[in-house]
């Protein structure tokens, strides 16, 4: 119970850190106050606060505090050591947070659209915030330490999800929470994209820490565990513009398990924060994308920009509805090329090693993704008996509204949240006892997770 607690305190004294250092940042860009180390200093302060005034134990959440700056620390030195060599992290990610760490203020209307490439002046700057804010915390030298935020985000929703899952019963062993919770996390757009600034990855993991901390707050109506749910909101809508409709699914979702007496106090606190996070935290882009082109989410939705160009598109996808490129998509071989070649689920080959990446396209998920979703259809069908199936049908279809609501839903990066179909699947028929079930899923996503190495560097 103490390592559990541990765990669980460790995780929401992160995600309140996360989010205060977002919240300053963006407070101050009002003021015209440029992001520096004070930007680290007062977040920390305000965390510290906002905890204490729930669990009256200041001295206990100074020594998380500390931890957690520790870890961060830790993990910034680390992520020095290498370069990120991708595309888009070279292109716009780095190039956004230097500006953001020397000194440019985006909420400012007039410097707003001074950025050097056409996507940092229109798309979501949660991450560089948080980045920039680290890089003038803990060193002026260099910005690659700065990707960190990739592997922070990452034990922030590990330790959310082991919560989560011990808060549902799901099983009473450690090690089974465990790998569960490290399996739901470490997918491989989060694996692809840890030494990257692209932000996916980062996306993966606060939908995960939105969903836990909704369980958990389910599991535990308090005031406290609703702050975390709301911190989470404000993270998740400042990392991707996408994340806009996602949210929306996750809190509607919510109302489904919510009871009668709570639906009130729900609604009012996650309305406000989305809303919040939108007109204040995303302040750029939300209001200044609506200044300027009179679209809040801007270049979405404008006939006169491709998001993703048709050349992009392999020539099988082309023309297809949502659902058929996802289906085509997971079952066919790894790709990065136009080439789309079906295969069997039980396959395997070393050239799909290579194209396993940061921003692997076709089959995103791993060379078994199209096992793994097969199997997750099939353990479904021998759980339908279940009392309280309804309700674990309609999450599964609230998690499928979500991915094929996005058009381009092929490409895993975009939808990082279908990789939770297996893990709520296997999570379920644990809870239900079927253990033999949830074990042959759990073998399939671990065999996938080691192939993801074994042929990608073998």
């Amino acid at each position: 119970m103490r390592v559990e607690k541990f765990i669980e305190n460790f995780a929401q004294t992160l995600l309140a850190l996360l989010f205060s250092i977002l919240f300053v940042s963006s407070f101050l860009f009002f003021f015209d106050i440029n992001i520096s180390s004070a930007n680290y200093i007062c977040a920390f302060l305000l965390s510290w606060a906002i905890l204490v005034f729930f669990n009256k134990a200041p001295f206990k959440t100074l020594a998380y505090l500390i931890l957690c700056t520790i870890f961060i620390c830790f993990s910034f030195n680390y992520a020095s050591g290498y370069t990120d060599y991708s595309f888009d992290g070279v292109k716009y990610h780095i190039p956004a947070v230097k500006q953001l760490a020397h000194g440019w203020n985006p909420f400012d209307i007039n410097k707003a659209f001074i950025a050097e490439h056409e996507w940092i002046k229109y798309f979501s700057k949660g991450s560089w915030i948080i980045e920039a804010t680290l890089i003038n915390t803990f060193t002026k030298h260099s910005a690659w330490g700065a990707k960190s935020l990739n592997s922070i985000l990452s034990i922030c929703a590990l330790f959310m999800t082991y919560s989560a899952l011990t808060k549902l019963k799901v099983s009473n062993k450690v090690q089974i929470k465990g790998l569960i919770a490290f399996l739901c996390v470490y997918n491989t757009i989060c694996l692809g994209q840890m030494h990257t600034f692209m932000v996916d990855g980062n996306l993966s993991c606060c939908i995960i820490i939105l969903i836990s901390s909704l369980i958990i707050w389910l599991k535990n109506k308090t005031t406290e565990k609703l702050s975390f749910l709301c911190m989470a909101i404000c993270l998740l809508l400042s990392i991707k513009l996408s994340a806009i409709a996602y949210t929306l699914i996750i809190i509607a979702g919510g109302f489904l398990f919510v009871c009668n007496k709570e639906k009130k106090k729900y609604a009012i606190s996650t309305l406000f924060t989305f809303v919040f996070a939108l007109v204040v935290l995303n302040f750029n882009p939300i209001c200044t994308n609506f200044y300027k082109f009179k679209n809040p989410i801007y270049p979405i939705g404008s006939k006169n920009i491709e998001i993703l160009p048709q050349k992009d598109v392999p020539l099988k996808l082309r023309g297809k509805n949502t659902v058929k490129k996802f289906i085509i998509s997971t079952y066919s071989q790894v790709s990065n090329n136009e080439d789309v070649i079906l295969k069997n689920p039980l396959s395997i080959t070393k050239n799909e090693g290579k194209c396993l990446n940061h921003e692997t396209r076709v089959c995103g998920f791993g060379i078994l993704w199209g096992l793994i979703f097969s199997l997750s259809l099939i353990v479904t069908l021998f759980l339908y008996k279940e009392k309280d199936f309804k309700n674990f049908l309609a999450v599964v279809a609230l998690l499928f509204l979500s991915v094929f609501i996005n058009p381009e839903c092929w490409w895993a990066r975009f939808v990082p949240q279908a990789w939770l179909f297996p893990i709520f699947v296997c999570s379920y028929a644990l809870k239900k006892k079927h253990k033999k079930l949830a074990f042959v899923l759990i073998l399939a996503m671990s065999l996938n997770f080691c192939l993801y190495f074994i042929v990608r560097y073998l």
